[in-house]
């Protein structure tokens, strides 16, 4: 209660129900329920780099970026329900792939992952959740700890973003989204659709020009190229999607929060004629207000 579900929409939805009218009991509720968040189309992929959904394997949607898993996961209830809809990982696991993003001076992306990490306080437990690194700095990496935060920047340039100090490391599921805008010159991280840190920047050379660092998956190599990696999720992981643009604030609030919808049980009159099966009147109602809701 209280919190936009999207940039400019109504914030409150206290009190929704549903209300059926016919002709022996008028506007009485009827069964329904609120749903919210769903996941990524798998058919509306216009600048989708890659999509790996995670549903108990590491494909990718587009066919292009199949990823290797290096060390064991396991298959686990998802953030949309679905009983093998992520991979949880052990802290010594990773996801390798061939995707390699390369960032134009004035290039945008959008990279954006649901995350749950296993409860935890220590202020040392450094948890990549994407990451494209270098030997001599950062290309873009989300990464968890006390704090949280997206860093995005040429290597050796010394990187920017977003960085808030806010553990999220408490059981529950959060949507993470890093927003490059090549055209403001701006970096930013959202968290659970909501804008938590950003900052400028002046770069004068690519990200990632050679298309040498690869897109990984629950870990990050933290001691440079070539050595073994150092840092692991232990947690669950889902839907990693990457984009060649800056999607706007509106996109990352309806896909963290979900714009709300409701379900509700529809009946048909008993006159209707052969072949056609009206519904009767139904109403949606919060607080004080009421809309006509249509039965499908």
């Amino acid at each position: 209660y209280g919190t936009a579900y999207a940039p400019g929409a109504q914030p409150d939805f206290d009190d929704l129900r549903v209300t059926e009218t016919t002709p022996w009991q008028p506007d009485h509720q009827t069964h329904f329920e609120v749903v919210g968040a769903r996941p990524h189309s798998d058919t509306d992929l216009d600048h989708v780099v890659a999509y790996w959904k995670l549903d108990g394997d590491a494909k990718d949607v587009l066919g292009k970026y199949d990823g290797t898993v290096a060390g064991t996961t396991t298959a686990t209830h998802g953030r949309f329900g679905d009983a093998a809809g992520a991979l949880a990982f052990d802290g010594s696991t990773q996801i390798l792939t061939s995707c390699a993003p390369i960032v134009a001076v004035d290039g945008s992306l959008t990279v954006e992952v649901w995350a749950r990490f296993a409860p935890k306080t220590d202020g040392s437990a450094y948890e990549p959740v994407t990451v494209t690194a270098g030997s001599s700095g950062t290309s873009w990496a989300f990464v968890v700890t006390t704090y949280t935060e997206f860093a995005f920047g040429p290597a050796g340039s010394g990187a920017v973003g977003g960085l808030v100090s806010r553990d999220i490391r408490d059981g529950a599921w959060h949507h993470l989204a890093g927003v490059r805008d090549g055209n403001a010159k701006t970096t930013g991280l959202y968290i659970d659709g909501v804008l938590a840190g950003s900052s400028n920047e002046a770069f004068s050379s690519p990200v990632n020009p050679d298309g040498k660092w690869k897109v990984r998956i629950g870990a990050m190599d933290g001691s440079g190229a070539g050595k073994p990696d150092t840092y692991f999720v232990q947690g669950a992981i889902d839907e990693v999607i990457i984009h060649d643009v800056a999607k706007s604030s509106d996109y990352i609030a309806k896909r963290a929060i979900g714009l709300p919808r409701v379900r509700f049980l529809a009946h048909t009159t008993p006159e209707a004629e052969a072949g056609v099966f009206p519904f009767y009147d139904y109403a949606l109602h919060w607080g004080n207000a009421a809309t006509k809701a249509q039965a499908t």
